[in-house]
């Protein structure tokens, strides 16, 4: 009965959160991927298409998450200001990685697949940051 408790909790603990983020990050991908791909065939600079449709998908994602994930222990302008901040980080980071990776053939052959592995690298950093931004805190 204990051990049943125990995983309960650690359930609740560790799985559920990223569960729960997990699906405001699908709402907030689609978002993501539908401008990428809506754009993409205009001809603007990959870079720059990667930063409008993240930063689409990221104002998608933090009114999810203030609103349905994180246990609010800053003030919304503060959790604001720091989802945003690690928000620009992330973009600018992944725009710089999907630039480099679309100088390989296959990227530009098989963009989905660059865009889903950027994806799933940045799930978790902006997991782990968006954590800290609405609750001051990291749990591994």
């Amino acid at each position: 009965m204990q051990i049943a408790i125990e995983i309960r909790q650690s359930i609740e603990k560790y799985l559920l959160p990223k569960l729960k983020f997990g699906m405001s990050s699908i709402v907030a991908t689609a978002i993501d991927y539908l401008v990428f791909f809506l754009l993409f065939p205009s001809g603007m600079l990959v870079a720059w298409i990667q930063a409008v449709a993240q930063a689409s998908g990221m104002l998608t994602n933090f009114v999810l998450q203030r609103f349905f994930i994180f246990e609010k222990k800053r003030s919304l302008s503060k959790s604001f200001v720091w989802s945003i901040s690690f928000s620009l980080i992330a973009i600018a980071l992944s725009a710089l990685l999907v630039h480099g990776l679309y100088q390989l053939a296959f990227f530009q052959e098989h963009p989905i697949v660059m865009k889903v592995g950027v994806t799933i690298l940045f799930f978790f950093f902006n997991f782990y940051t968006k954590q800290f931004a609405f609750e001051k805190k990291i749990s591994w």
